[in-house]
Protein backbone atom coordinates (compact mmCIF):
# COMPACT_ATOMS: atom_id res chain seq x y z
CA UNK A 1 0.00 0.00 0.00
CA UNK A 2 1.25 3.44 -1.28
CA UNK A 3 2.12 6.17 1.64
CA UNK A 4 -0.75 8.05 -0.07
CA UNK A 5 -3.31 5.34 0.13
CA UNK A 6 -2.12 4.86 4.10
CA UNK A 7 -2.49 8.36 4.61
CA UNK A 8 -6.20 8.48 3.03
CA UNK A 9 -7.12 5.50 5.40
CA UNK A 10 -6.12 7.25 8.28
CA UNK A 11 -8.39 10.44 7.19
CA UNK A 12 -11.60 7.55 6.77
CA UNK A 13 -10.77 5.93 9.72
CA UNK A 14 -10.57 9.39 12.21
CA UNK A 15 -13.94 10.72 9.91
CA UNK A 16 -15.59 7.44 11.38
CA UNK A 17 -14.24 8.25 15.10
CA UNK A 18 -15.71 11.85 15.31
CA UNK A 19 -19.26 10.30 13.49
CA UNK A 20 -19.30 7.58 16.27
CA UNK A 21 -18.48 10.40 19.24
CA UNK A 22 -21.58 12.95 17.78
CA UNK A 23 -23.94 9.86 17.44
CA UNK A 24 -25.30 8.78 21.05
CA UNK A 25 -28.34 6.39 19.45
CA UNK A 26 -25.95 3.86 17.96
CA UNK A 27 -25.21 0.73 19.99
CA UNK A 28 -22.68 0.92 22.78
CA UNK A 29 -19.96 -2.13 20.51
CA UNK A 30 -19.69 0.95 18.45
CA UNK A 31 -17.67 2.61 21.12
CA UNK A 32 -14.93 0.36 21.13
CA UNK A 33 -11.76 2.71 19.40
CA UNK A 34 -13.92 6.25 21.00
CA UNK A 35 -10.88 6.63 23.55
CA UNK A 36 -9.99 10.20 22.89
CA UNK A 37 -12.58 11.96 25.31
CA UNK A 38 -12.41 13.99 27.78
CA UNK A 39 -11.24 12.13 31.19
CA UNK A 40 -8.14 10.72 33.08
CA UNK A 41 -8.18 6.85 31.77
CA UNK A 42 -5.14 5.90 34.13
CA UNK A 43 -5.04 2.79 34.88
CA UNK A 44 -8.81 1.38 33.53
CA UNK A 45 -9.89 -1.25 31.41
CA UNK A 46 -11.50 0.28 28.90
CA UNK A 47 -13.36 -3.11 27.43
CA UNK A 48 -16.22 -1.83 25.24
CA UNK A 49 -17.26 0.91 27.19
CA UNK A 50 -20.53 2.75 26.81
CA UNK A 51 -20.87 6.61 26.71
CA UNK A 52 -23.40 8.55 29.03
CA UNK A 53 -23.60 11.75 29.09
CA UNK A 54 -21.53 13.61 32.01
CA UNK A 55 -22.34 16.42 33.91
CA UNK A 56 -22.31 19.16 31.42
CA UNK A 57 -23.77 17.09 28.56
CA UNK A 58 -20.26 15.97 26.85
CA UNK A 59 -20.29 12.13 26.14
CA UNK A 60 -17.68 10.15 28.29
CA UNK A 61 -16.95 6.63 28.17
CA UNK A 62 -17.98 4.28 31.49
CA UNK A 63 -15.14 1.75 31.37
CA UNK A 64 -16.15 -1.83 32.04
CA UNK A 65 -14.19 -1.45 35.41
CA UNK A 66 -12.73 1.21 37.49
CA UNK A 67 -9.61 -0.50 39.03
CA UNK A 68 -6.59 -1.94 37.46
CA UNK A 69 -5.77 -5.68 38.23
CA UNK A 70 -2.70 -5.36 39.99
CA UNK A 71 -0.20 -8.05 40.31
CA UNK A 72 0.45 -10.68 42.85
CA UNK A 73 3.60 -11.93 43.38
CA UNK A 74 5.79 -14.54 45.51
CA UNK A 75 7.85 -12.97 48.45
CA UNK A 76 10.90 -15.12 48.99
CA UNK A 77 11.80 -12.87 51.93
CA UNK A 78 8.46 -13.03 53.66
CA UNK A 79 8.28 -16.95 52.71
CA UNK A 80 11.60 -17.71 54.64
CA UNK A 81 9.85 -15.57 57.64
CA UNK A 82 6.60 -17.71 57.51
CA UNK A 83 8.07 -20.70 56.29
CA UNK A 84 5.12 -20.94 53.78
CA UNK A 85 4.28 -19.55 50.87
CA UNK A 86 3.56 -15.83 50.79
CA UNK A 87 2.08 -14.35 48.20
CA UNK A 88 1.97 -10.32 47.91
CA UNK A 89 -1.66 -8.78 46.27
CA UNK A 90 0.28 -5.19 45.59
CA UNK A 91 -3.09 -2.80 45.83
CA UNK A 92 -0.63 0.34 46.64
CA UNK A 93 -0.28 -0.12 42.25
CA UNK A 94 -3.73 1.20 41.75
CA UNK A 95 -4.38 4.58 39.99
CA UNK A 96 -4.77 6.41 43.01
CA UNK A 97 -1.99 4.42 45.26
CA UNK A 98 -4.75 2.16 47.36
CA UNK A 99 -7.51 -0.82 47.15
CA UNK A 100 -10.26 2.14 47.12
CA UNK A 101 -10.36 2.44 43.61
CA UNK A 102 -11.62 -0.61 43.26
CA UNK A 103 -14.94 -0.57 45.88
CA UNK A 104 -15.11 3.30 45.72
CA UNK A 105 -14.61 3.70 41.83
CA UNK A 106 -17.43 0.83 41.07
CA UNK A 107 -19.85 2.71 43.77
CA UNK A 108 -19.38 6.03 42.08
CA UNK A 109 -20.18 4.46 38.27
CA UNK A 110 -23.12 2.90 39.72
CA UNK A 111 -24.35 5.88 40.92
CA UNK A 112 -23.50 7.72 37.81
CA UNK A 113 -25.58 5.04 35.80
CA UNK A 114 -28.37 5.92 37.94
CA UNK A 115 -28.54 9.81 36.82
CA UNK A 116 -26.48 11.04 40.03
CA UNK A 117 -24.11 14.44 39.00
CA UNK A 118 -22.33 15.27 41.62
CA UNK A 119 -19.83 13.17 44.23
CA UNK A 120 -19.66 14.24 47.87
CA UNK A 121 -16.70 12.38 49.78
CA UNK A 122 -15.91 11.83 52.93
CA UNK A 123 -12.23 10.63 53.54
CA UNK A 124 -8.97 10.68 55.56
CA UNK A 125 -7.24 10.01 52.59
CA UNK A 126 -7.41 7.38 50.17
CA UNK A 127 -11.10 7.01 49.66
CA UNK A 128 -11.07 10.75 49.07
CA UNK A 129 -8.34 9.88 46.35
CA UNK A 130 -10.53 6.92 44.87
CA UNK A 131 -13.73 9.15 45.20
CA UNK A 132 -11.96 12.14 43.20
CA UNK A 133 -10.54 9.91 40.60
CA UNK A 134 -13.68 7.96 39.29
CA UNK A 135 -15.66 11.03 39.97
CA UNK A 136 -13.16 13.16 37.19
CA UNK A 137 -13.28 10.24 34.77
CA UNK A 138 -16.92 9.95 34.73
CA UNK A 139 -17.30 14.09 34.54
CA UNK A 140 -18.68 14.23 37.39
CA UNK A 141 -17.83 17.57 40.09
CA UNK A 142 -16.70 16.08 43.20
CA UNK A 143 -16.02 17.52 47.16
CA UNK A 144 -13.89 15.58 49.58
CA UNK A 145 -14.77 16.62 53.22
CA UNK A 146 -11.59 15.85 55.17
CA UNK A 147 -10.61 15.94 59.20
CA UNK A 148 -7.74 18.48 59.85
CA UNK A 149 -5.74 15.45 61.41
CA UNK A 150 -5.48 15.27 57.38
CA UNK A 151 -1.67 14.97 55.53
CA UNK A 152 -1.01 17.69 54.02
CA UNK A 153 0.42 16.10 51.32
CA UNK A 154 -3.02 14.03 50.64
CA UNK A 155 -4.83 17.43 50.38
CA UNK A 156 -2.33 18.53 47.20
CA UNK A 157 -3.06 14.99 45.86
CA UNK A 158 -7.32 15.65 46.05
CA UNK A 159 -6.45 18.61 44.50
CA UNK A 160 -4.64 17.02 41.73
CA UNK A 161 -7.06 14.54 41.02
CA UNK A 162 -9.75 17.45 40.60
CA UNK A 163 -11.34 17.59 44.21
CA UNK A 164 -12.85 20.62 45.98
CA UNK A 165 -11.45 19.96 49.47
CA UNK A 166 -13.51 21.10 52.47
CA UNK A 167 -11.54 20.46 55.88
CA UNK A 168 -14.19 20.18 58.35
CA UNK A 169 -13.80 18.62 62.11
CA UNK A 170 -10.61 16.86 64.03
CA UNK A 171 -12.37 13.79 63.35
CA UNK A 172 -13.49 10.98 60.56
CA UNK A 173 -17.10 11.20 62.75
CA UNK A 174 -17.22 15.04 62.82
CA UNK A 175 -16.03 14.84 59.05
CA UNK A 176 -19.04 12.69 58.31
CA UNK A 177 -21.80 14.25 60.10
CA UNK A 178 -20.80 17.38 57.87
CA UNK A 179 -20.30 15.89 54.56
CA UNK A 180 -24.00 14.27 54.91
CA UNK A 181 -25.60 17.51 55.76
CA UNK A 182 -23.95 19.22 53.05
CA UNK A 183 -24.83 16.10 50.35
CA UNK A 184 -28.08 16.15 51.32
CA UNK A 185 -28.59 19.46 50.73
CA UNK A 186 -26.72 20.03 47.57
CA UNK A 187 -28.53 16.38 46.17
CA UNK A 188 -25.17 14.84 45.44
CA UNK A 189 -24.75 11.21 45.77
CA UNK A 190 -22.83 10.68 48.92
CA UNK A 191 -19.54 8.43 48.53
CA UNK A 192 -18.96 7.09 51.70
CA UNK A 193 -15.22 5.78 52.37
CA UNK A 194 -16.56 2.06 53.56
CA UNK A 195 -20.36 1.52 54.26
CA UNK A 196 -21.82 0.29 50.87
CA UNK A 197 -22.66 -2.47 49.50
CA UNK A 198 -21.84 -1.11 46.24
CA UNK A 199 -18.18 -0.85 47.37
CA UNK A 200 -17.93 -4.27 48.87
CA UNK A 201 -19.29 -5.86 45.32
CA UNK A 202 -16.30 -3.49 44.07
CA UNK A 203 -13.91 -5.28 46.64
CA UNK A 204 -14.64 -8.36 46.11
CA UNK A 205 -12.68 -8.21 42.41
CA UNK A 206 -9.68 -8.76 44.77
CA UNK A 207 -10.34 -12.18 45.41
CA UNK A 208 -11.68 -13.32 41.99
CA UNK A 209 -8.14 -11.71 40.70
CA UNK A 210 -6.48 -14.07 43.07
CA UNK A 211 -8.42 -17.20 42.05
CA UNK A 212 -6.58 -16.48 38.76
CA UNK A 213 -3.18 -15.68 39.70
CA UNK A 214 -2.06 -18.00 42.63
CA UNK A 215 -1.04 -21.35 42.07
CA UNK A 216 -3.43 -23.03 44.56
CA UNK A 217 -6.33 -22.25 47.00
CA UNK A 218 -4.74 -19.84 49.79
CA UNK A 219 -4.69 -20.90 53.86
CA UNK A 220 -5.23 -17.48 54.55
CA UNK A 221 -5.99 -13.94 53.30
CA UNK A 222 -4.35 -10.87 55.68
CA UNK A 223 -5.87 -7.14 54.79
CA UNK A 224 -5.60 -4.03 57.15
CA UNK A 225 -8.99 -3.21 58.80
CA UNK A 226 -10.27 0.30 59.15
CA UNK A 227 -14.31 0.71 58.43
CA UNK A 228 -14.03 -2.70 57.55
CA UNK A 229 -15.49 -2.30 53.64
CA UNK A 230 -11.98 -4.31 52.65
CA UNK A 231 -12.38 -7.21 54.44
CA UNK A 232 -16.28 -7.46 54.23
CA UNK A 233 -15.71 -7.41 50.22
CA UNK A 234 -13.09 -10.36 50.46
CA UNK A 235 -15.68 -12.65 52.27
CA UNK A 236 -17.69 -11.29 49.69
CA UNK A 237 -15.39 -12.30 47.16
CA UNK A 238 -14.58 -15.72 49.23
CA UNK A 239 -18.37 -16.63 48.58
CA UNK A 240 -18.28 -15.58 44.86
CA UNK A 241 -15.11 -17.90 44.12
CA UNK A 242 -16.67 -20.68 46.24
CA UNK A 243 -14.16 -20.19 49.24
CA UNK A 244 -15.98 -19.18 51.97
CA UNK A 245 -15.93 -22.36 53.97
CA UNK A 246 -11.64 -23.09 53.32
CA UNK A 247 -10.00 -19.94 53.38
CA UNK A 248 -9.43 -17.56 56.89
CA UNK A 249 -8.80 -14.07 57.08
CA UNK A 250 -7.16 -11.87 59.26
CA UNK A 251 -8.18 -8.07 60.00
CA UNK A 252 -4.80 -6.71 61.33
CA UNK A 253 -5.23 -3.19 62.79
CA UNK A 254 -2.69 -1.31 65.25
CA UNK A 255 -3.55 -0.07 69.27
CA UNK A 256 -5.62 2.90 69.12
CA UNK A 257 -7.10 1.80 66.10
CA UNK A 258 -8.52 -1.67 66.78
CA UNK A 259 -12.04 -0.99 66.64
CA UNK A 260 -13.15 -4.09 64.38
CA UNK A 261 -10.28 -6.52 67.01
CA UNK A 262 -12.63 -4.65 69.59
CA UNK A 263 -16.02 -5.74 68.44
CA UNK A 264 -14.84 -9.66 67.57
CA UNK A 265 -13.84 -9.67 71.00
CA UNK A 266 -17.39 -8.55 72.24
CA UNK A 267 -19.09 -10.52 69.38
CA UNK A 268 -20.87 -7.42 68.27
CA UNK A 269 -20.24 -4.10 66.87
CA UNK A 270 -18.77 -1.82 69.49
CA UNK A 271 -16.99 1.88 69.17
CA UNK A 272 -14.26 3.29 70.50
CA UNK A 273 -13.96 6.24 72.59
CA UNK A 274 -12.83 9.01 69.77
CA UNK A 275 -9.75 10.16 72.37
CA UNK A 276 -8.94 6.40 72.19
CA UNK A 277 -7.74 6.54 68.09
CA UNK A 278 -4.37 7.61 68.54
CA UNK A 279 -2.22 6.09 66.56
CA UNK A 280 0.50 6.67 62.93
CA UNK A 281 -2.38 4.59 60.85
CA UNK A 282 -4.43 7.16 60.84
CA UNK A 283 -5.92 5.63 57.21
CA UNK A 284 -7.13 3.28 59.12
CA UNK A 285 -8.19 5.12 62.14
CA UNK A 286 -11.97 4.51 62.41
CA UNK A 287 -14.05 4.50 65.90
CA UNK A 288 -16.57 2.27 64.52
CA UNK A 289 -16.55 -0.78 61.85
CA UNK A 290 -19.43 -0.90 59.46
CA UNK A 291 -22.42 -3.00 60.80
CA UNK A 292 -23.07 -5.19 58.14
CA UNK A 293 -19.61 -6.93 59.76
CA UNK A 294 -21.70 -8.20 62.57
CA UNK A 295 -22.34 -11.61 61.48
CA UNK A 296 -19.10 -12.34 60.34
CA UNK A 297 -17.85 -11.46 63.68
CA UNK A 298 -19.03 -15.12 64.51
CA UNK A 299 -17.80 -16.73 61.66
CA UNK A 300 -14.82 -19.20 62.83
CA UNK A 301 -12.43 -18.43 59.61
CA UNK A 302 -12.73 -14.44 60.54
CA UNK A 303 -9.62 -13.77 62.97
CA UNK A 304 -8.37 -10.18 64.17
CA UNK A 305 -5.31 -9.09 65.39
CA UNK A 306 -3.62 -5.99 66.55
CA UNK A 307 0.06 -4.25 66.19
CA UNK A 308 1.99 -1.91 67.43
CA UNK A 309 3.01 1.10 65.85
CA UNK A 310 6.69 0.13 66.27
CA UNK A 311 5.44 -3.44 64.73
CA UNK A 312 3.89 -1.47 61.74
CA UNK A 313 6.99 0.64 61.03
CA UNK A 314 9.49 -2.30 61.51
CA UNK A 315 7.39 -3.79 58.20
CA UNK A 316 6.70 -1.23 55.74
CA UNK A 317 10.95 -0.62 56.59
CA UNK A 318 11.73 -4.26 55.87
CA UNK A 319 8.95 -4.35 53.07
CA UNK A 320 11.06 -1.24 51.70
CA UNK A 321 14.33 -3.07 51.85
CA UNK A 322 12.78 -5.94 50.54
CA UNK A 323 10.19 -4.98 47.82
CA UNK A 324 11.30 -1.50 47.25
CA UNK A 325 7.93 0.23 47.52
CA UNK A 326 7.19 2.48 50.44
CA UNK A 327 3.19 1.80 51.71
CA UNK A 328 1.79 3.53 54.71
CA UNK A 329 1.67 2.55 58.10
CA UNK A 330 -1.87 0.18 57.38
CA UNK A 331 -0.02 -1.72 55.18
CA UNK A 332 2.12 -2.24 57.38
CA UNK A 333 -0.06 -3.29 60.45
CA UNK A 334 -0.86 -6.17 57.83
CA UNK A 335 2.80 -6.88 56.82
CA UNK A 336 3.20 -7.24 60.54
CA UNK A 337 1.32 -10.47 60.55
CA UNK A 338 4.49 -11.95 58.86
CA UNK A 339 7.07 -9.22 59.99
CA UNK A 340 6.77 -9.73 63.89
CA UNK A 341 5.45 -13.46 63.89
CA UNK A 342 2.10 -13.77 64.26
CA UNK A 343 1.64 -16.35 61.24
CA UNK A 344 3.22 -18.82 63.29
CA UNK A 345 1.28 -18.62 66.42
CA UNK A 346 -2.05 -19.21 64.13
CA UNK A 347 -0.24 -22.21 62.75
CA UNK A 348 0.50 -23.48 66.27
CA UNK A 349 -3.03 -23.05 67.47
CA UNK A 350 -4.28 -24.68 64.57
CA UNK A 351 -6.89 -22.65 63.95
CA UNK A 352 -6.88 -22.70 59.90
CA UNK A 353 -6.28 -25.43 58.29
CA UNK A 354 -2.96 -25.47 56.92
CA UNK A 355 -0.85 -27.41 54.73
CA UNK A 356 2.51 -26.81 53.65
CA UNK A 357 1.41 -25.95 50.53
CA UNK A 358 -0.94 -23.27 51.64
CA UNK A 359 0.18 -19.91 51.01
CA UNK A 360 -0.58 -16.89 52.50
CA UNK A 361 -1.83 -13.74 50.91
CA UNK A 362 -1.08 -10.26 51.87
CA UNK A 363 -3.29 -7.59 50.53
CA UNK A 364 -0.77 -4.46 50.43
CA UNK A 365 -3.44 -2.03 50.66
CA UNK A 366 -1.89 1.07 50.05
CA UNK A 367 1.08 3.37 49.68
CA UNK A 368 -0.81 7.50 49.71
CA UNK A 369 0.22 8.14 53.17
CA UNK A 370 3.72 8.19 53.09
CA UNK A 371 7.24 9.54 52.14
CA UNK A 372 10.91 9.30 52.64
CA UNK A 373 11.07 11.84 55.09
CA UNK A 374 8.21 10.82 56.91
CA UNK A 375 9.59 7.00 57.18
CA UNK A 376 12.53 8.30 58.76
CA UNK A 377 10.92 10.89 61.19
CA UNK A 378 9.32 7.26 62.01
CA UNK A 379 12.14 5.19 62.47
CA UNK A 380 13.36 7.75 65.11
CA UNK A 381 10.54 7.93 66.93
CA UNK A 382 10.01 4.14 67.45
CA UNK A 383 13.27 2.32 65.92
CA UNK A 384 15.59 4.28 67.16
CA UNK A 385 16.04 2.02 70.15
CA UNK A 386 17.21 -0.55 68.08
CA UNK A 387 13.95 -2.26 68.19
CA UNK A 388 13.25 -4.33 65.71
CA UNK A 389 9.51 -4.49 66.23
CA UNK A 390 9.76 -8.64 66.86
CA UNK A 391 8.66 -8.20 70.47
CA UNK A 392 6.28 -11.36 71.42
CA UNK A 393 5.94 -8.79 74.40
CA UNK A 394 4.38 -6.10 72.59
CA UNK A 395 0.36 -5.67 73.46
CA UNK A 396 -1.13 -8.15 70.83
Amino acid sequence: MSSVETTESGKKKNEVNRNATSNSNQDDDEYGDVLELDCDLRGLHLTQPRCEAGSQGVQRAVPAKMHTTTPCIHSLELSDIAKRPVYLKLENCQATGSFKDRGIGHCIKQAFLRGHTRVIAISAGNAGLAAAHAATTLGMPVSVVVPSTTLNLLVSRLKREGADVMVHGDTLKQSTVFGTEMAAANDAFLAHPYDHPDIWEGHATLVEELKEQLPTRPAVIVTAVGGGGLIKGVLLGLEKVGWADSVATVGMETEGTACFNASKKAGKIVSLPEGAMKSIARSIAVHRPAAALENDLKNPLVFSDVVSDTQAVHALCRFADDHRFLVEPAAGAALAFVYSGLVHNLIKNRAIPWTPESPVVIVVCGGNSVTLDLIDEWKRRFLSNNNNGVNNNDKH
